[in-house]
């Protein structure tokens, strides 16, 4: 399975485990894509972290890069562990 993960994990009473990715793609033809992961302990950190990435990614390219595109996930800890997951499947392959 081809991924691109991210998460983070939190066992302390109240705390927060948030986890992001986020990618942008190019806008014309031949299509990329840049790809980040960012994890902390809150969304602000976590969505702040991927849009300085990116930014800063597509400032040393010459493509024309279109909006940033993220999905995000968070929870807080109420006593049992808890993890913060987010997965992006590329691919799928069997075991031959």
């Amino acid at each position: 399975l081809y991924v691109v993960l991210a998460q983070h994990r939190q066992s302390q009473f109240g705390d927060e485990a948030w986890a992001g990715l986020g990618w942008i793609t190019t806008t014309k033809s031949p299509y990329k894509g840049l790809f980040v992961e960012h994890h902390g302990d809150s969304k602000e950190f976590v969505e702040r972290a991927i849009k300085q990435s990116l930014t800063d990614m597509r400032t040393y390219r010459s493509e024309k890069f279109g909006k940033i595109h993220m999905q995000l996930t968070g929870i807080r800890c109420d006593g049992t562990p808890v993890c913060a997951l987010v997965t992006a499947v590329y691919k799928s392959e069997g075991w031959d």
